[in-house]
């Protein structure tokens, strides 16, 4: 495993931590239904490690590098996306199903708006990780 391989799996590792630390103790503290911005940068980065994971895999499974900026572009956003509506519905099985936090007959335009903007920051953070992946990568050619 060349250098810059054992960089990238050494920062996705430590990256996921942190993600993981601020999204127990924002699950302790129930800050996903106190604050209501909280939620947003939990996407951003949970998006852009998914990014980057999904870069990491594509570079070593595949020779991601070889292909066109658009298509690996259309690639990662893909990845994303699907992880990131399959984690809406985690969010929808917890707090309508489970833990009953909203009833969805009663708020169905608010888990609607809730998870068009999740996904949305999902694909910003993204995007954000993409080009800061790759304009890296051309700087170090």
């Amino acid at each position: 495993m060349n250098k810059n391989k054992k960089i990238m799996k050494k920062f996705l590792i430590i990256f996921l931590s942190i993600i993981l630390f601020f999204y127990v103790l924002t699950l302790v503290n129930d800050w996903f239904y106190s604050i209501w911005w909280i939620d947003t940068p939990m996407h951003l980065a949970g998006g852009a490690w998914t990014a980057l994971f999904a870069i990491y895999i594509y570079n070593k499974y595949f020779d991601f590098q070889k292909n066109k900026l658009i298509f690996k572009l259309i690639v990662i956003l893909s990845s994303v996306a699907l992880i990131g509506v399959f984690w809406e519905f985690y969010e929808f099985i917890m707090d309508v199903v489970i833990l009953k936090k909203y009833l969805f007959y009663n708020e169905p335009g608010y888990i609607l708006f809730d998870t068009l903007k999740d996904l949305f920051n999902d694909l910003v953070g993204a995007l954000i990780a993409f080009i800061f992946y790759f304009k890296m990568s051309q700087n170090q050619k």
